[in-house]
């Protein structure tokens, strides 16, 4: 197997983990209802350890797909098409953000 594949797997598996570990400390915080809940309402602030576990989680989630499109497309050795697609669909609107 590939590693790039490799490295796709074992990324699902960290992407698991963070969600994991925020979740545990977070719903202790916030309870049942705002698990089960629709968030919609502003939530007062976390504390040091769950806030610092949903940043990571965030910061997370806006890199991953750019790094999944780089190691599905660096397996013939360059970025393909598909890649830089994906790629230019995840920076735009980061763009426009800013």
């Amino acid at each position: 197997m590939p590693v790039e594949v490799q490295l796709v797997e074992w990324s699902v598996l960290l992407l698991l983990v963070h969600i994991a570990v925020q979740g545990e400390l977070v719903a202790p915080l916030r309870g049942a209802a705002w698990n089960a809940g629709l968030r919609d309402e502003g939530q007062p602030p976390l504390g040091k350890y769950p806030g610092r576990a949903q940043r990571a989680l965030d910061n997370f989630k806006e890199t991953y797909p750019a790094f999944v499109a780089l190691a599905i497309t660096s397996q013939d050795g360059s970025t393909g098409e598909v890649g830089a697609r994906m790629v230019n669909a995840f920076v735009s609107p980061r763009r426009a953000e800013a």
